[in-house]
């Protein structure tokens, strides 16, 4: 059964509401509010469901909901939530017995309220390509975050102060006017937050391998009743991309504040941001031998990476770590992609992580209006066809 635009666009976002009510509970302190934004939700997912005729009505008990939360949206059996298809993880998961959320769940809450920290990059980004605000700024606070996701007082306050001498008296005034930032330096306190107690251990934190953020960690017991440690992160996929036993262990003096991204920030920016981070990397590693230039976020982001070869030919990569395939496509039906953008370029490619699984691709190439104008591809597949086309210009083929 087809149905109408809006019933399919109402449905996402009361799943998207359902979904931020879930990061509430989980993230928050218990208390009536949190609960009556649940309950809501819930009676908001289970009309919809009744008045699709869908398969599954939407329970409004937790015990019921876990049943179906735990599966992939497209298995719900809720009309039209196969738009979800391609995503292998529902908004919940149980790892030794805890209750997480997943990056899925995060996703769609995301969507539903994006947060201070992630509403902030969105506004600098339009300022800067308005030419309000230098291109600089925007490359250098998402670097920043992305490359430093801690930071101790001494390094907090070193940023502060280049951000004072950097800034002209017309960039104060716009970071006044639209950022709603007294001073350069206020800028950092949209991106970081002091991080809590309840991460330290005895003067000690522990940093994720793969996105730098600090991890919880409890005290658990295998079978044998042998106590262990399990490590926890605001991502279920960093321990997918690296191993706990990779995890490293910071010593912090106790009398010194500690810096860490804001949630919102770890999941819009910094987590997608290291795939970004880590592909210059590994092209700038082949600098050595080739010979091309890589620039990464130019114009304010307008794409993530640029290469240009000997020969001045000039490709374009945006590299995009998205949980839902059917979100993905719909943001670039949206915001447009490569020839949508004010860059000069010879080909362009959507880079995508090398785990990524074909249900996956396509799904995005079957949403994804000009998904035909150009091609996706893996981390991996990408770098092996720049080393050809590197090898191609300095031969002078």
């Amino acid at each position: 059964m087809k149905y109408e635009k809006d019933v399919i666009e109402e449905g996402i976002k009361r799943l998207n509401f359902y979904a931020y009510s879930l990061t509430e509970i989980f993230e928050s302190d218990s208390n009536k509010k949190l609960l009556d934004n649940w309950k809501k939700a819930s009676l908001l997912l289970q009309a919809i469901t009744i008045e699709t005729k869908s398969e599954v009505i939407f329970p409004l008990t937790i015990n019921e909901q876990i049943d179906i939360i735990t599966k992939p949206i497209c298995d719900w059996g809720i009309a039209h939530f196969d738009k979800f298809d391609g995503i292998l993880e529902g908004l919940i998961w149980n790892n030794s017995g805890e209750w997480h959320l997943t990056d899925v769940a995060r996703s769609l809450a995301g969507d539903y309220n994006p947060g201070e920290g992630a509403q902030f990059y969105r506004e600098l980004q339009i300022h800067v390509r308005s030419n309000e605000i230098a291109d600089s700024y925007y490359t250098t606070l998402r670097e920043l975050a992305v490359e430093k996701p801690l930071l101790d007082e001494k390094e907090y306050l070193v940023e502060e102060e280049k951000l004072e001498e950097k800034a002209s008296s017309r960039d104060k005034l716009i970071f006044k006017l639209f950022l709603n930032a007294e001073q350069p330096s206020h800028l950092l306190k949209k991106i970081y937050e002091e991080i809590p107690p309840d991460v330290i251990y005895d003067k000690r934190i522990y940093i994720c391998p793969y996105c730098g953020y600090t991890l919880s960690k409890k005290i658990k017991c295998n079978t044998m009743g042998k106590e262990y440690e399990e490590f926890y992160c605001i991502s279920k996929k960093c321990f997918e991309r690296k191993g706990k036993s990779e995890v490293k262990c910071i010593h912090i003096n106790g009398q010194m504040k500690y810096y860490r991204p804001r949630a919102e920030i770890m999941h819009s920016v910094v987590i997608p941001g290291r795939s970004e981070i880590l592909l210059r990397d590994k092209l700038t590693e082949l600098i050595r031998d080739k010979s091309f230039t890589v620039e990464l976020y130019p114009n304010a982001d307008e794409t993530d990476i640029k290469i240009e070869f000997s020969d001045g030919e000039i490709w374009i990569a945006d590299v995009k770590d998205w949980d839902i395939p059917f979100k993905l496509a719909s943001h670039l039906n949206i915001r447009g992609f490569a020839k949508d953008k004010g860059i000069s370029y010879n080909k362009a490619f959507l880079v995508l992580p090398d785990e990524v699984q074909n249900p996956y691709i396509n799904v995005l190439r079957n949403n994804w209006i000009d998904a035909k104008l150009y091609q996706i591809i893996r981390v991996k597949e990408f770098i092996e066809l720049v080393k050809e086309r590197a090898d191609d210009s300095e031969a002078g083929v």
